[in-house]
């Protein structure tokens, strides 16, 4: 969570910050092997609970907690072998520094198994379309984490005790998510659980989602290690401040549009594809709409919203990698919602497809500019992954999908220049401000950038926009569902 960072950096340091997220870093790589079952879970539970095949349900969560159990262990050991080999030969730390990293990964690897298996936990409940549920056992488990480890740490604990208490925090909320999980499910006996065909199709639409989780860890991991690896520790905590920060624009998209993927793979079992372009075109109107509006309002309250959270000394050097960021996850935020439909709809080959090739060419540039350009470079090199991906997944998707197609792109223009016209009327407040106090200067000029784009919308409510058109759409529907309660 954003509030516990600064905290985070005061008592551990800089270089230690970069240390924490290093071995968080390892601990989502290795992650690579849970074989992608968070989605298929999902999916399957979906599908089964939408045509009400109660047993199938049961069946496949017996399927993913048993490959589970084994990856748990596979994973541990793995970790923890290759924690001195990450140290030497991929971080290039010696001595002291060497085995301090290597023992904080061995002890973060006690949390490799729960860390895997939640995914297939909240799965369940997206599944049933119980999104409560799953947001509030992800947010719990979050809170704790930042609440305890302040503490420990206010009490002298240090990285490691930040360490332990991430293990205990990750067990405890996959024993407390399995056992509300499970009581949604039906009952079957041992005798007629025969869940080896189940294994093999969740396992068989899986492979894809491992494949898009090898993509993604380009940017938010592997990146890390090549900046650790190429400019230091505390360059890492430079980069993953910034990158942690404005990650939370792509974090709202995918919370908000995951309810899509069991809507559209309920839809398509239900009425089939030519039933789910409607909802996925308006969707993505509503997804671009969204992304742009927040990483408008964030590029130009970045200067104050750096001082108030982290300081004045570090909000200078995160500034530009943060701004560059927020551009990076906005277009990142637009290729969500497509994504969701093709594994919804049973298309995971595609998304996987697009994820890996832009994460693959994601991490060369990365290589290339951080030597150059140094946190800044890095940062840049990013904007290759949603570009690549999302052209990828765009040409596609014009072949697959058979319904009739909306003009994505008319009116997207004069939108964009709403939102630039936003940012500027934001950014001029923020800086003819800039004598002021922080907090008053953010305040102002979010609040500037926001008016901007609601007076914007209003005076285009009338015309024939289709982004517009929809976000009203939405609303009267939302004012006119409030009316009737």
């Amino acid at each position: 969570m954003l509030v516990g960072v600064p905290l985070f950096i005061r008592y551990l340091g800089l270089e230690d910050y970069g240390l924490w997220t290093l071995a968080n870093s390892t601990l989502a790589i290795v992650g690579v092997l849970n074989l992608g079952l968070g989605d298929a879970t999902t999916k399957y539970v979906a599908e089964y609970t939408s045509t009400g095949r109660t047993s199938e349900v049961t069946r496949v969560v017996i399927a993913t907690v048993s490959l589970y159990a084994v990856v748990g262990v596979v994973g541990t050991i793995v970790l923890a072998w290759l924690a001195e080999p990450i140290t030497h030969g991929v971080l290039r730390l010696s001595g002291a520094k060497a085995s301090r990293a290597a023992d904080i990964i061995r002890l973060v690897a006690i949390a490799f198994a729960p860390a895997v298996t939640m995914p297939a936990v909240t799965g369940i409940f997206d599944g049933k379309q119980r999104f409560r549920a799953s947001q509030m056992l992800n947010l719990t488990r979050a809170t704790l984490f930042v609440c305890i480890g302040l503490l420990v740490l206010a009490l002298g604990g240090a990285i490691s005790g930040l360490a332990f208490t991430s293990v205990v925090v990750t067990w405890t909320a996959l024993i407390v998510g399995s056992l509300l999980a499970a009581r949604t499910l039906a009952w079957l006996p041992f005798r007629e659980w025969h869940v080896r065909k189940t294994m093999r199709k969740v396992v068989g639409f899986g492979v894809y989602s491992m494949l898009v989780a090898l993509g993604r860890m380009a940017v938010g991991h592997l990146d890390k290690m090549l900046v650790g690896r190429t400019l230091g520790l505390s360059a890492v905590g430079v980069f993953a401040v910034a990158q942690n920060a404005a990650s939370r624009l792509n974090d709202a998209c995918v919370s908000v549009s995951r309810v899509l993927m069991p809507f559209f793979s309920a839809r398509q079992a239900d009425s089939g594809t030519q039933a789910t372009a409607a909802p996925l075109y308006q969707a993505w109107r509503v997804g671009v709409l969204m992304m742009i509006g927040i990483a408008t309002i964030g590029a130009a309250a970045a200067p104050s919203f750096l001082e108030v959270w982290i300081g004045k000394k570090l909000a200078a050097s995160v500034l530009t990698p943060f701004v560059v960021f927020v551009v990076v996850y906005a277009l990142q935020g637009i290729h969500v919602v497509p994504y969701f439909y093709l594994v919804g709809a049973g298309y995971p080959q595609i998304g996987a497809r697009a994820i890996v090739v832009g994460g693959a060419v994601t991490i060369g540039c990365v290589w290339l500019l951080a030597k150059r350009y140094g946190v800044v470079g890095a940062a840049a090199a990013e904007l290759a992954f949603p570009i690549v991906s999302s052209w990828i997944s765009f040409a596609a998707l014009r072949k697959t999908e058979r319904g009739e197609q909306s003009p994505m792109r008319r009116g997207l223009v004069l939108v964009l220049l709403l939102h630039v016209a936003a940012f500027g009327a934001g950014f001029a407040v923020g800086y003819g401000l800039r004598a002021v106090y922080p907090a008053i200067r953010l305040i102002a000029t979010a609040a500037t950038s926001s008016l901007t784009l609601a007076g914007g919308y209003y005076l285009l409510r009338s015309g024939s926009n289709p982004y517009v058109s929809t976000v009203w759409t939405i609303l009267r529907r939302l004012l006119a569902q409030r009316t009737q309660r």
